[in-house]
């Protein structure tokens, strides 16, 4: 039997809720469906405590609230519509390059009118965003 070379990807999972909802009430967290990329960033500010006479420090105390950064971008899909949206940012600083937003619109070449897609259109459809 061959050897074959084991691909293992990462993957992420978004999950978003009602902030504004009961604590008490459990599973209010539902997932993102569709998502893209996502990227995320925490920075915490902390200033080293030092004894006098000792040069390594005892501890490192926060010093403000940590700050935290979410990027994601999804697909959006209703029946015939489809909306994509991505960025492309430069490694080293993470600015933002450029961006392109798409619409893409399921036309029936019949009827030359907008339409749900149907047959292989819809089950390819189907198995990317189930």
């Amino acid at each position: 039997m061959a050897n074959r070379n084991r691909i293992l990807y990462q993957s992420e999972a978004l999950y978003v809720s009602d902030l504004t909802a009961d604590v008490g009430v459990a599973n209010l967290a539902e997932q993102l469906n569709r998502v893209q990329d996502i990227s995320h960033d925490l920075d915490i500010n902390r200033t080293d405590i030092f004894e006098f006479g000792r040069l390594a420090p005892l501890t490192r105390q926060v010093v403000e609230a940590p700050t935290v950064t979410l990027d994601f971008s999804y697909l959006l899909v209703d029946g015939k519509k489809l909306k994509l949206f991505h960025t492309m940012r430069r490694k080293t600083d993470n600015i933002e390059l450029a961006t392109c937003e798409q619409f893409l619109l399921h036309v029936d070449l019949n009827t030359r009118k907008s339409s749900e897609p149907v047959g292989e259109v819809a089950s390819k459809l189907q198995e990317i965003f189930k």
